[in-house]
């Protein structure tokens, strides 16, 4: 009786833990396309418009390779999690090993996107915006590390629980 308990329990927190990366990846997926999309218009009408003529200059490189890594963690948690409730081993692992790869991600994007900012010509910025711009990169910053951290503990506790020898029964 103890022992189906346990295996229930266990199979309780394997749907739930999948069922919030499905979810998450999939909101994930949906900001990457529209940060992409962003990118993209942004490209777009600096070369269409004579009239876009910013007094800083944006390189928009790093911020499509970011997108993209996003995009492609995304749909490797989505697709492994779908698997993962069916009980798939090798997608349990891949599962894991993707998990991990998005805490190196969470946790290297924000220096990135920090020693990267944007708006990467600010010689012809002067006084208060100067300021201003320093404000937004180290709020942005904090911000960034706030939520990695949270979602890197989440992501280790669903390692934790899917690398559990009693979690792993269930799997084979």
């Amino acid at each position: 009786m103890d022992d189906l308990n346990q295996i229930n329990r266990e199979q309780k927190y394997v749907q739930i833990f999948s069922w919030i990366l499905i979810v998450g990846s999939i909101l994930i997926f949906l900001k990457a396309l529209l940060a992409l999309n962003g990118y993209a218009g942004m490209i777009n009408m600096q070369q269409l418009s004579k009239n876009f003529n910013p007094s800083i200059q944006m390189n928009f490189t790093l911020y499509f390779v970011l997108s993209g890594i996003e995009l492609l963690l995304s749909i490797l948690i989505f697709i492994s999690a779908v698997f993962v409730l069916k009980y798939s081993d090798l997608w349990r692992r891949i599962l894991i090993y993707g998990l991990i790869l998005a805490i190196l991600y969470l946790v290297i994007f924000p220096i990135l996107y920090y020693n990267n900012f944007m708006m990467r010509d600010t010689m012809m910025i002067k006084g208060m915006e100067k300021e201003m711009l320093k404000l937004a990169k180290s709020s942005f910053l904090i911000w960034s590390y706030f939520w990695s951290v949270i979602v890197s503990i989440f992501f280790v506790f669903v390692i934790k629980k899917l690398s559990n020898e009693k979690t792993k029964e269930l799997f084979k």
